[in-house]
């Protein structure tokens, strides 16, 4: 509230350009122009709810909103706060169209994506390491921490099949670059706004 200069209040978005059409609240400051995202966890090291954070910012974008992303985290036992840039409404609109696309592909066959080793796939692509490897550790359970594989729609979605065949390794680096591309564009243009609590680190 501190940050956003006021009041918070929600409000509701269609967006109807798509296909299914997506409907949600996001929470805005009095004048509308800022959203705020409040996410009770750690965002670094954290894909999945990086990407969650990104597709919120998209979805407002697309439906029109034109104002910064407020994003208040953990970081360690402090609270966060971060300023993210508007994006285009154009650009949000290609991204989030491109997001429903997939979800109707999912829907007809088993897609090879997942954040947690969609991410470590596209992490290791980008750092020159073996991509196979990282994507194995994040599927899979180690030292007894269930990997993303281990999930119920993971085990009933590749039941039969191997995700990691050659085809569809070419297409989890695909989907990876086309997911984790723009979330990890969006976020080298974090403006750290302040940290909130006691830093026991």
């Amino acid at each position: 509230v501190r940050e956003a200069g006021g009041r918070l209040q929600p409000q509701r978005l269609v967006y109807r350009a798509g296909s299914p059409q997506v409907a949600g609240n996001i929470t805005v400051n009095t004048e509308g122009s800022l959203q705020v995202l409040v996410m009770p966890t750690e965002l670094q090291g954290r894909p999945h709810h990086r990407l969650d954070a990104w597709v919120r910012a998209t979805f407002a974008a697309a439906c029109g909103m034109r104002g910064d992303t407020l994003v208040v985290s953990k970081d360690g036992e402090m609270a966060r706060v971060d300023r993210m840039p508007s994006m285009a409404p154009v650009q949000a609109q290609a991204a989030l169209d491109s997001l429903l696309q997939l979800c109707r592909q999912a829907r007809r066959r088993p897609l090879p994506f997942g954040p947690k080793t969609s991410f470590a796939i596209f992490d290791a692509g980008r750092r020159g390491v073996d991509e196979a490897d990282r994507a194995l550790k994040a599927w899979q359970q180690q030292n007894k921490v269930p990997g993303e594989g281990d999930g119920a729609s993971a085990q009933l979605a590749w039941r039969d099949l191997d995700p990691f065949t050659v085809d569809r390794m070419d297409e989890w680096r695909r989907l990876a670059a086309e997911v984790f591309g723009p979330v990890e564009d969006w976020f080298a243009q974090t403006t750290t706004v302040s940290r909130y609590g006691v830093d026991r680190g």
